[in-house]
């Protein structure tokens, strides 16, 4: 099909005459001006004569119907004209996805009132909250619903009444950088409620005694019998404590044991491997309580302070106990006192004397 046109020198009365049209560049329809150019690259302009791509509108598009755009490579363009640093934006199936992108810059969407995705999965604000699950979103982010992650960073400094799990509150901050695990109201910096704590190799809580009891121990040896430290709930009771075997407790300064304890109860001062209930190596020192006696000189009487003394203090203790205490008559102030308990549970009392032989005259007071 061919396009003509009247000759541009046609005078009245010379008749008809038409030229083939090949160039429509400047073809012209309607009274208002311009609104069709064609060329000879191809190209169509509407509302332009000077056509840059194969279609060039300058001016408002409607389009009823569906706009299907066919790019290179699963690549479709949206260019402003008036930028000059590359496409603008980019949408299609390039890397097996669907998406828009910008080919410098950021991609931004925007709305009077803000940006929302449907169904109030995604709603952002003015001024600049998001919410996920809702669209009235009062901070930086707020999520309706569950949050998974593989991990948080952050100082935590302002996270507050923070629920996690499904089955109710696990972990609670407070403004206070309280941190309460179990509890809502964490009283110190870090406070577990039902339920034990491990820190390193630090095991804090029920060691099986019971919830009256306050355990620590190592995490590898938490039992009734091997426990480090037990305290009672009214702090009467507080335990130190081994497992029977090798070892020993020891009470160190520089983690030079100064004191030990076997299971057999023997105690060393001054050595690691006690032979004896009581085993100093090493010089002692202990100090003899004084017995009143009233001025009286008649020890070997059953009612006698010093009979007394040792009668009270050694009732009820085994066979092989001994007691020693010195008395405040001037006459006796060379003696030392001695009462002992007999291999029969008898109580017996002697004295050495300074110049006579040790320990004679016994004298039984119970």
């Amino acid at each position: 099909m061919g396009f003509y046109k009247k000759s541009e020198d046609k005078q009245s009365g010379h008749g008809l005459a038409i030229t083939e049209w090949n160039d429509l560049s400047n073809a012209v329809a309607g009274n208002s001006g311009l609104t069709l150019a064609l060329n000879s690259a191809d190209t169509v302009g509407i509302g332009k004569t000077n056509p840059e791509q194969k279609l060039d509108i300058q001016g408002n598009t409607a389009i009823s119907g569906s706009l299907s755009v066919t790019g290179i490579g699963g690549r479709n363009y949206f260019k402003d004209v008036e930028k000059s640093d590359g496409p603008g934006l980019r949408v299609g199936a390039a890397w097996n996805m669907y998406g828009i992108y910008a080919e410098t810059g950021k991609v931004v969407v925007a709305g009077a009132d803000g940006v929302k995705l449907q169904h109030n999965v995604v709603d952002v604000t003015t001024g600049g909250n998001v919410g996920i699950g809702t669209d009235s979103p009062s901070a930086k982010l707020e999520v309706s619903g569950d949050v998974k992650a593989t991990r948080f960073i952050g100082d935590g400094s302002q996270l507050t009444n923070l629920s996690v799990g499904a089955t109710g509150l696990n972990l609670a901050t407070t403004e206070g950088s309280k941190v309460g695990i179990g509890t809502t109201s964490p009283g110190q910096k870090l406070e577990v409620a039902g339920g034990n704590a491990i820190v390193n190799n630090v095991f804090v809580g029920d060691v099986g005694h019971g919830q009256n009891w306050a355990g620590f121990s190592h995490k590898s040896a938490v039992s009734q019998e091997s426990y480090g430290l037990l305290q009672h709930y009214d702090g009467k009771y507080t335990l130190i404590n081994k497992k029977s075997g090798d070892g020993f407790i020891g009470f160190g300064v520089d983690n030079d044991y100064k004191m030990v304890m076997l299971d057999n109860g023997n105690v060393g001062i001054g050595t690691n491997s006690p032979k004896a209930k009581l085993h100093v190596n090493g010089t002692f020192k202990t100090k003899l309580d004084i017995i009143k006696c009233n001025g009286r000189i008649d020890w070997n009487s059953t009612n006698h302070p010093v009979a007394d003394y040792f009668r009270t203090n050694l009732a009820g203790e085994p066979p092989g106990t001994t007691l020693m205490a010195i008395c405040d008559l001037p006459a006796w102030i060379f003696l030392v006192w001695q009462g002992f308990v007999a291999y029969d549970g008898s109580i017996w009392v002697n004295h050495m004397h300074w110049n006579q032989k040790p320990w004679n005259n016994p004298q039984q007071v119970s």
